[in-house]
């Protein structure tokens, strides 16, 4: 998703933060346990940190979008792994986020 240029990057990042901070659905990961099964864990709000890491700042517009493709098809949001990964890449036509989310 790309905002325009009016859109303070480092402000972005702190609300997604929040969001995902508050929003247990958007921390929840699933783990297989040998015995239990399949099992639904939700991550400390602090983990917010890991999952929207700091802004990342690209020399132009077009290496945004191209750090943005990789992000979306990289290996974060893996349901087992990571419920979800937020990247908010700067440039100088303003912020783009790559935001991939997993849930059941």
């Amino acid at each position: 998703m790309t905002f325009g240029k009016h859109i303070n990057p480092h402000r972005l990042r702190a609300a997604v933060h929040d969001l995902v901070s508050q929003t247990s659905i958007l921390r929840t990961k699933f783990v297989v346990d040998p015995r239990l099964g399949i099992l639904q864990v939700v991550l400390h709000p602090s983990s917010a940190d890991t999952l929207v890491p700091p802004v990342f700042v690209a020399e132009t517009g077009s290496s945004a979008g191209v750090l943005a493709r990789g992000i979306i098809d990289g290996p974060f949001g893996d349901p087992q792994t990571s419920p979800m990964h937020a990247q908010i890449i700067s440039s100088e036509d303003g912020p783009v986020l790559a935001w991939i989310l997993h849930h059941a």
